[in-house]
């Protein structure tokens, strides 16, 4: 038998969700007793041959359940969305990335949707004196928006829907403002940012995250190169 070519068991991961963390796995035993995680759609597309056995007995046995390490690493790689390096990937919340480190906001700082809002605000088309921090927005006011920035990048870099972000960043903004109109009219600009210019930057930050799923997944499994 080729070398490297293990005879496997299959048991289903428990949770077949697409969560944030990790892309929905099984977990394949070789008969050595060695373990691996492999990527569902790997089996869903019928990239890597399997038989599934629903009483999970041992099918150690069965040709059609064999498959080399080789052959998941190649799938996963593949499989990787376009341009996204699994070997070096931006990290993304909960998914640290091994050359790059652990995922951070940046609050309200520029990029994206930020810059539009920035020439707004600088434009006048908020009445009100703005302080040249996005951060701090309102002149002479401790007033922060860094944490609901934050929060909606982290929203961003997750599996939920750009809406759903943007309408929870609206209301970690009238939180943050408790009512106060000169507050909420800063909110109201930053909301209309978001809805407006936000589409690239959420569009972005889902390749990100998607990358460093399969670059987490192929790391779990050990591959190189």
């Amino acid at each position: 038998m080729i070398r490297g070519l293990l005879c496997v068991g299959i048991i289903f991961y428990a949770n077949f969700v697409f969560a944030q963390e990790t892309l929905p796995t099984i977990t394949v035993t070789a008969s050595t007793g060695e373990s691996m995680s492999v990527p569902v759609f790997l089996i869903d597309g019928g990239v890597v041959p399997v038989r599934l056995n629903t009483d999970f007995a041992s099918i150690s046995d069965d040709p059609e359940s064999t498959f080399s390490k080789t052959q998941i690493c190649k799938a996963i790689k593949d499989n990787a969305p376009s341009g996204c390096n699994v070997n070096n990937f931006s990290p993304a919340p909960g998914i640290p990335s091994p050359t790059q480190g652990t995922w951070a906001p940046n609050g309200c700082g520029p990029g994206g949707w930020k810059n539009d809002l920035i020439s707004a605000l600088l434009a006048g088309l908020n009445p009100l004196s703005y302080s040249g921090d996005l951060n701090h927005p309102i002149s002479n006011s401790p007033t922060s928006f860094e944490g609901a920035c934050n929060n909606h990048d982290a929203c961003y870099t997750s599996s939920n829907s750009k809406q759903t972000c943007d309408n929870n960043f609206w209301d970690g903004l009238t939180a943050v403002c408790t009512g106060n109109s000169t507050c909420n009219s800063f909110r109201d600009q930053y909301s209309l940012a978001v809805n407006v210019a936000g589409q690239g930057s959420y569009d972005a930050d889902q390749e990100q995250l998607q990358c460093a799923q399969y670059g987490s997944n192929y790391a779990e499994n050990q591959c190189t190169n």
